[in-house]
């Protein structure tokens, strides 16, 4: 028996445009067209009287036209309803106009895929992106290098120069600009590139104009510190030359930012590279700026015999504490008459009242580092002497007793001088039950007596982190002094027992 029925499928049109698409994407990845389309057919004549003959066999059945772009020829694929390819053709470049109206008026475009042309940034665009770089290394710059300095981010300049012809890595400071050759702002010489000029930037504007190359070579020396081998091989690779540097690890960094900012702000005169890499050696050996600023002033006096290099050695020796060999340095001066002696002199004998009234008839050239030794020298002008730690007994009323001797080192009479007691450790080993008295009048080069009384809670060793005098002399200049690390053994509170 004969069936004549026939049986309907209905068809997904969502799901042959997306296996189309497909077929459109494979075709844009493998042959690399400059574009794809799918069209879908509007009615059932698609082409013209010349290509009729061709299709006839085809045009009922189709439904989609994938049209492949070349640069010199176009190909139309034809598929049927459900995404089946059924044939191909190929259209010469004199026929684009004539194919691409036709396509317009028979077929609907559904979806294209086209090569996105790449953007060519410009000068200024790189400038940009240099720059973010630049501010995000810079912030990881600040707490690897200390530097509390205000830092001013340069003007960037992208220029079209060989890396060889603008300077060191492709850069070149000028004034207040950073030139930047164009090649090094490409991955991934531009992320070293960044970071090297972080490190520049914040070396003191002294040194990065009167002596660039020296600068040069400690930011690229520091570059090296904080990259892995692989990196400095990559980066380094870039110029076929070995590059200067300075010895350095991540511990000295610190350190050769802070002598250089002490430089900038205490040395108004040039300074020779020679100079500086020299007391570097004394920098990082004994990891103090100050020190490293003794040997930088020592040099510059042998070289010019200008005895405000002795006055800045002693005040240098003075800053790191060192009042000793302050005071032997400052005798190699011959000028002992001239005020800018006179008032070093009265800094190291504490003498402050002499040095406030004549401070301001100082060398311009002294002034900086003379005012940041008076204020240490007002800092510390009590002196505090711990003369007995008096265990809990009958005579003391059961209490720890700590006696101390308070002296005013200075040439002014102070009143009104509070006495504060820092934090000990552990805190719960000692109770404060008699606390220092206020000295309402200390005079100058004298000394009194100070007793603390603390209850002892737990017999442990104890440490009292300070005890901090402060008060105003008569003139108004406030005075202070502090003791540190106060140590109380177990053994002084074992007696409490007994």
């Amino acid at each position: 028996m004969r069936c004549d029925c026939v049986v309907k499928v209905k068809i997904n049109e969502r799901q042959i445009l997306t296996t189309v698409k497909k077929l459109a994407q494979t075709e844009f990845e493998e042959k690399k067209p400059n574009r794809v389309e799918i069209r879908r057919v509007k009615t059932l004549a698609i082409f013209q009287e010349k290509v009729r003959s061709v299709m006839d066999w085809i045009k009922y059945l189709s439904r989609y036209i994938l049209v492949v772009y070349y640069p010199t020829s176009i190909r139309v694929y034809f598929l049927t309803r459900t995404g089946h390819m059924q044939a191909a053709m190929d259209f010469p470049k004199e026929e684009f106009k004539e194919i691409e109206t036709l396509l317009k008026r028979k077929t609907k475009l559904i979806y294209a895929i086209k090569e996105i042309t790449p953007h060519i940034p410009t000068n200024e665009e790189l400038a940009q992106y240099m720059l973010d770089r630049i501010a995000k290394y810079v912030k990881s710059a600040i707490e690897r290098t200390g530097v509390s300095l205000k830092i001013e981010m340069p003007i960037i300049e992208v220029v079209d120069k060989r890396p060889e012809d603008v300077g060191f890595f492709g850069c070149r400071l000028e004034g207040k600009n950073i030139q930047i050759s164009k090649k090094m702002c490409s991955e991934p010489l531009s992320n070293y590139v960044a970071q090297y000029i972080s490190y520049l930037i914040l070396i003191p504007r002294k040194l990065l104009t009167e002596n660039h190359d020296l600068a040069v070579i400690i930011a690229s020396s520091v570059l090296r510190i904080f990259l892995t081998q692989s990196e400095i091989e990559e980066f380094f690779a870039f110029y076929n030359k070995e590059c200067s540097c300075i010895q350095l690890n991540k511990r000295k960094v610190k350190y050769l930012y802070q002598y250089l900012e002490l430089v900038a702000q205490y040395e108004q005169s040039k300074v020779k590279d020679e100079f500086y890499l020299n007391s570097f050696s004394v920098l990082f050996k004994e990891l103090n700026p100050y020190l490293g600023l003794v040997e930088l002033f020592k040099l510059l006096y042998t070289a010019t015999k200008n005895e405000i290099f002795v006055l800045k050695m002693a005040l240098s020796y003075y800053l790191t504490g060192l009042e000793r060999q302050a005071g032997e340095a400052l005798k190699q001066a011959k000028a002992k008459d001239k005020i800018d002696w006179l008032v070093v002199n009265g800094i190291l004998n504490y003498r402050i009242g002499f040095v406030h009234r004549n401070i301001t008839q100082a060398s311009k050239n002294i002034y900086k580092i003379l005012n940041d030794a008076l204020e240490k020298c007002e800092m510390s002008a009590f002196e505090w002497t711990i003369s007995e730690i008096s265990p809990p007994s009958e005579a003391t009323n059961n209490l720890l007793v700590l006696h101390a001797i308070l002296k005013n080192k200075t040439d002014l009479d102070c009143t009104n001088v509070k006495i504060t007691i820092g934090k000990w450790i552990p805190k719960t080993a000692l109770q404060l039950v008699e606390p220092p008295k206020e000295i309402d009048y200390l005079a100058h080069n004298k000394a009194v007596n100070v007793e603390i009384g603390f209850s002892v809670q737990k017999v442990i060793d104890v440490k009292i982190s300070y005890i901090l005098a402060s008060g105003i002399c008569l003139e108004g200049v406030q005075l202070s002094g502090k003791i540190t690390d106060i140590k109380i053994v177990k053994q002084q509170l074992e007696k409490a027992k007994e």
